[in-house]
């Protein structure tokens, strides 16, 4: 049975994913619309926030079926007590000790910027927007590496993990020597969120979602020919 590199990267970051083509979209079309209407009329991409100077964090619930389910503010949500726990769980990589490392590293400040992006706690009767990130830092590379950071949920990561871990699994029940199974797993999960969170993260910082999603799609190719590679050692 052949390795399958696409689940691991759906599932690390789906939900961002299908929010990133919307809003592509939706800026093609303002940015197409006022190239053809020229002077006469202008329509204008109103942007969540200035993603040149900041970065909104990633969620594994938001933009999901689930995310009503785990608010615990929705009338949905049937238990809202497990719904807060699971919201806490909900961070990225930048929340967790790899990221206060990679702060003292790098040397990074970071700041709050208000966005539109409602928070996953927002409800029609009582709106929260969530705040994205600010990163400055003397290296352009650990600016980069905290936005980045900032796109990959710890969520995303855990499946991603076990799905890697079936498929390590499918390995040694095919002759594939443990160590070398799990290894191999280890380093295309690796590779998955580095690539895809990296290119994203550039991407978006230069074009907004139209570049975060070319930036994904990139990645995707790249981690394919990564994968393979991996697969062969």
């Amino acid at each position: 049975m052949k390795t399958c590199y696409i689940y691991p990267q759906l599932t690390l970051d789906f939900p961002n994913l299908i929010d990133d083509a919307v809003d592509a979209v939706d800026q093609l079309d303002k940015i197409i619309k006022t190239k053809l209407c020229g002077d006469g009329y202008k329509y204008m991409y109103k942007k969540a926030y200035d993603f040149k100077k900041a970065q909104h964090p990633f969620s594994y619930f938001q933009g999901t079926l689930l995310k009503d389910y785990v608010n615990p503010n929705s009338p949905k949500c049937p238990n809202p007590k497990l719904g807060n726990w699971l919201i806490r769980q909900d961070k990225t990589l930048w929340d967790t000790k790899l990221g206060d490392l990679s702060k003292k590293v790098f040397k990074i400040q970071e700041s709050d910027i208000k966005t539109k992006i409602k928070d996953i706690k927002s409800t029609p009767d009582n709106v929260i927007n969530m705040k994205a990130k600010s990163f400055k830092s003397p290296s352009t590379f650990g600016k980069v590496t905290a936005r980045a950071m900032t796109r990959v949920p710890v969520i995303g990561i855990a499946v991603s993990g076990v799905i890697e871990g079936c498929q390590a699994a499918n390995e040694i029940k095919n002759g594939e020597k443990p160590v070398k199974a799990v290894n191999k797993a280890a380093l295309r999960l690796t590779s998955t969120a580095v690539l895809t969170s990296t290119l994203g993260a550039v991407g978006f910082m230069l074009f907004g979602p139209v570049g975060s999603l070319a930036g994904i799609g990139i990645a995707s190719g790249l981690n394919y020919l990564v994968c393979k590679a991996i697969d062969k050692i």
